[in-house]
Order: C-alpha cells, then structure tokens, then sequence
C-alpha cells in the first residue's frame, strides 16, 4: 500500500502495455473489418493502411510512453551504483586513516 501512496512503484509502464496490446487488437479488427466489409476499393484500401500501420502506430506511441519510465530507472540505478562506491570508497579512507 506504501508504493501506492508514497509513488515508490511505477504502474504506469505495465498499464501502457495493456493498453498498447488492447489497440493492436482493435486495430486489427477494424482493418480486418473495413477490407472484408468496405463498400468500395477506397473503404478497402483504408482497412489495408489500417491493418498495416495502425499496430506500428500504435508501438510508437506506447515506446514514446514508456521511455521516460526506462530512463528514471536507468538514472536510479546509476545513482545507486555512484551511491554504493562512495560508501565503499569512504570505508576505505576510513580504514587507511586508522590503519596509520
């Protein structure tokens, strides 16, 4: 309940993913559906573009959503790792000081 509250855990990358499969579903299907059932070659053609394009248009934004979320964990594992040598480094000034 904590990492709700507080915002310690990031849900939102797992929500965009459902979403993301959610639009690919429905893209296809509509794709599926206006070329089988397009009253004219354009309705058709609309429903190819649509069956090709829309799941592509769709991983690009979902991408351009979840990068954010990539680089924060990123940078924290970075700052985790400087914040570990920098203990690291202090114990051992600390050991040398009194090992003289």
């Amino acid at each position: 309940m904590q990492n709700i509250l507080f915002l310690n855990k990031f849900y939102t990358p797992k929500i965009i993913n459902v979403i993301y499969w959610i639009s690919v579903v429905l893209y296809i299907l509509a794709g599926l559906f206006l070329v089988i059932e397009g009253y004219d070659a354009e309705e058709r053609l609309q429903g190819l573009f649509l069956l090709v394009f829309g799941p592509v248009l769709s991983r690009i934004m979902a991408e351009l959503t979840v990068v954010p979320f990539r680089i924060y964990d990123k940078v924290c594992k970075i700052a985790d790792k400087m914040a570990a040598d920098e203990e690291k480094c202090s114990v051992e000034n600390t050991v040398k000081e009194t090992a003289e």
